[in-house]
């Protein structure tokens, strides 16, 4: 330990700066110099407390990201950490986390492909036995007159869950993203070219 760290002991201890000086063989204001630098624990804390805190932060941005990548959402991300979504939305700006996300899917896609094709065969199979049901109701509506409202809301539910499993999953849509923006990017390319016209010449913006 050094001089300034014992000396606090002994400050703490109930030692008068004119005898830790003594003991130390140090001046006066040394001892009062190492009791505002050293010996605050204010200062200490003040010290240590945004430091910790930095980390802290750093650590949930990282478990942020990770979330991102590995195909959670926004809301999701924002609900297993301390973080707003304005700032998960920067986060992925800045990282180019739904890139990296696309990426992630498509590999787990790729691996689990078999799987997943078996999945949502058996869920369509489900789901046209379940339609048969319906047809059932639907040609015996007669018998009362009219088509229930319950009976719509089955053929709707029906559909939109057809969709689900055979419609746009969250690659596909990143995939889209994909395509528009490089469609974007390709038009602003367009808008710069400049425009020849006959006789020599360009027309300028």
């Amino acid at each position: 330990m050094t001089n300034y760290q014992l000396a606090e002991k002994d400050y703490k201890a109930g030692m008068k700066y004119k005898e830790i000086a003594q003991k130390y063989g140090v001046t006066l204001n040394t001892v009062k110099s190492w009791k505002t630098r050293y010996w605050n624990d204010e200062k200490k804390k003040k010290v240590c407390t945004p430091n910790k805190k930095s980390m802290h932060t750093k650590k949930v941005k990282e478990v942020a990201k990770n979330l991102v990548i590995s195909g959670a959402s926004i809301s999701e991300v924002a609900n297993q950490t301390e973080l707003n979504k304005s700032t998960i939305k920067r986060l992925s700006s800045e990282y180019n986390l739904q890139a990296k996300q696309l990426e992630f899917l498509k590999e787990f896609r790729d691996k689990q492909r078999e799987r997943i094709l078996q999945n949502k065969t058996k869920r369509l199979e489900i789901n046209e036995e379940a339609l048969k049901a319906i047809y059932y109701e639907v040609m015996n509506w007669k018998e009362n007159g009219k088509i229930s409202k319950a009976l719509m809301e089955k053929l709707i539910m029906n559909e939109e869950l057809e969709q689900l499993i055979l419609g746009l999953d969250r690659i596909e849509r990143l995939e889209k993203l994909e395509i528009e923006r490089a469609k974007n990017k390709t038009e602003k390319i367009e808008d710069k070219k400049p425009i020849f016209i006959a006789g020599g010449g360009e027309l300028e913006d």
